[in-house]
């Protein structure tokens, strides 16, 4: 199949285009690294429009949970984020 339009080497908000791929269905797909290293396949409407920004990365960042509680414990500060994209509190 021939691409009208490379993406590849585009930085498009957090994400660098890697390059084209194709999903289980086998439609076009263009994968993408992260800046904060993860990797996520994405159509190409959903870059040029803005609707994926990150791998969701993002999401998991700005839920800010300080000061929660959730049973007996209370959510006290942020630590990280690991490579399963996973938020870690104190």
């Amino acid at each position: 199949m021939r691409l009208k339009h490379s993406l590849t080497g585009f930085k498009i908000n957090n994400l660098h285009v890697i390059g084209p791929t194709y999903n289980e269905k086998r439609r076009l797909m263009w994968l993408c690294k992260c800046d904060c290293g993860g990797e996520k396949e994405v159509a190409a409407s959903y870059l040029l429009n803005h609707h994926t920004q990150s791998c969701g990365c993002i999401l998991r960042e700005k839920k800010d949970i300080k000061g929660k509680r959730f049973g007996r414990l209370t959510a006290e500060e942020f630590l990280y984020v690991d490579e399963n994209h996973k938020a870690y509190w104190r």
